[in-house]
């Protein structure tokens, strides 16, 4: 029998499509500002998908950074499909945690910083750079300056033919990789043979299946699971 994997569905709402005029005139909407930074060579009029995330900036490490533009390219392509579009210029990823972030935040950040794993950094000598570097964890979070919060909020994922066929291509792996996993649990009748613990401190968090998973956040693969401790 043909995988499922093979034809399937997306159901979902994109939180944003707008169209834009994309020309050298300056302008005050950052958003605009950012995608004409991003795609300078393009001008007339586009469609823009805009996605809201409530996380942070994720490090440019993290399965996530990738997954995120593989996502917005992915609904580039899906929009193309519409009747009456206009050609798809960019996506832009909003991570709205950077508008006000917490105490774990700016110590991911430090960290990200400091290993070169993030793409917007405060500039040195600036007072947010400054505020980043004197903070410690217990200290109140710095007033950073709104154009440093802007940066970090906002993701510009440029998007092409090319580009796009990359990420649908790797969407339909992750889809593959799921049906199969699903198709093994089905045989063996038994979750941990046959599904990768990701080890992901966010997804643990929200996996049902942690409290008897082989490798949850922090733990790696091996971990023996116990009985839980009394009251």
């Amino acid at each position: 029998n043909a995988s499922r994997s093979q034809l399937y569905e997306l159901h979902g709402i994109i939180d944003v499509v707008t169209d834009v005029q994309l020309s050298g005139a300056t302008t005050r909407n950052v958003i605009k500002q950012a995608i004409q930074d991003s795609c300078p060579g393009l001008s007339g009029n586009y469609e823009v998908i805009v996605d809201y995330k409530g996380s942070r900036r994720p490090a440019t490490s993290e399965p996530y950074w990738q997954q995120g533009e593989w996502q917005v390219q992915t609904y580039g392509w899906l929009r193309t499909r519409q009747a009456n579009s206009l050609p798809v210029a960019a996506g832009v990823l909003l991570y709205v945690n950077e508008l006000s972030p917490v105490s774990s935040d700016l110590v991911s950040l430090r960290r990200e910083v400091s290993n070169n794993k993030t793409d917007v950094i405060p500039a040195n000598g600036t007072p947010d750079s400054y505020a980043l570097n004197a903070w410690r964890p217990g200290n109140s979070i710095p007033n950073f300056s709104l154009a440093f919060r802007l940066a970090r909020a906002i993701r510009v994922v440029p998007i092409d033919p090319t580009s796009q066929a990359t990420a649908t291509n790797n969407f339909d792996k992750v889809v593959a990789s799921i049906e199969q996993c699903v198709a093994q649990e089905a045989v063996a009748g038994a979750i941990n043979p046959n599904w990768d613990p990701c080890g992901d401190e966010e997804t643990c968090a929200a996996c049902d299946f942690r409290h008897f998973c082989p490798s949850p956040y922090p733990h790696k693969k091996g971990h023996v699971v116990g009985a839980p401790s009394a009251p």
